[in-house]
């Protein structure tokens, strides 16, 4: 399900079992003296928490995506459809609005990503020891080893940290104390195109634009077009398995 309607279920899901007559309440005591007003008003009965809590889930996710919102005109249509008042959209007009929305914080989204992803790989140019191949990666030798290379069809085992170009760790082998064995058909192209260039014993840094890495779509802690920046060594190839 898109976001949008996400929030639109949100939405209705809210509209079609709560009322706001204890949070309307809340507001108007919400403007006393200065001295009172960091207190906060616990919510007074189920509903009232329920509705304050679904409230934030719902703020939240708009926050997220994107979306400018403007909270006077949001609660007038949140009350028009508790108070069955007639609406201003139909169905139809409703859904066409928020989908147009979302699309568009979403189209913008990605573009300031891939804008902050190839100002990053920008300054990589600059850097002597950075080198680039024609595939898009860039890596930075540490440390050259004087074992064999692997091929992409070998499985190697390698320890790593993984971050983001911000510096931040979303994966870490030397966090967890034990090297990663592992099928270099499986992995990213990133991993496919530079672990071969090492030899065993040797320490890169791989810079793995987001189309070697994971796209779009990002995984996990990786936001959509994320440049990765890997350091890795090369521990050992594994024997091949000589058996038919």
């Amino acid at each position: 399900m898109n976001k949008y309607c996400k929030i639109a279920a949100a939405l209705l899901f809210v509209t079609g079992m709560y009322t706001l007559p204890t949070y309307a309440q809340a507001k108007k005591t919400a403007a006393k003296p200065a001295a009172k007003a960091a207190v906060k008003t616990a919510p007074k009965t189920v509903v009232d928490s329920v509705s304050y809590a679904v409230g934030m889930d719902v703020a939240k996710s708009l926050a997220s995506s994107g979306v400018k919102i403007q909270s006077a005109s949001f609660m007038k249509g949140l009350e028009d459809v508790l108070q069955s008042k007639t609406a201003l959209f139909g169905e139809e007009e409703k859904m066409r609005i928020i989908k147009d929305a979302f699309n568009k914080a979403a189209d913008l989204k990605m573009e300031a990503l891939k804008k902050e992803e190839n100002a990053f790989f920008a300054t990589l140019k600059t850097k002597p020891n950075v080198k680039h191949l024609q595939d898009g990666l860039y890596y930075e030798v540490i440390a050259e080893g004087n074992g064999p290379k692997p091929t992409v069809d070998d499985e190697v085992n390698v320890h790593y940290k993984g971050t983001l170009a911000n510096g931040k760790v979303f994966d870490s082998s030397y966090d967890r104390g034990t090297p990663l064995d592992l099928s270099l058909a499986r992995v990213i192209r990133g991993w496919q195109l530079g672990i071969p260039l090492m030899s065993v014993g040797a320490k890169y840094r791989l810079y793995i634009p987001s189309d070697l890495g994971y796209g779009e779509r990002g995984a996990g802690e990786i936001p959509p077009f994320s440049a990765l920046v890997f350091d890795i060594e090369l521990l050992g190839i594994k024997a091949k398995d000589a058996t038919n």
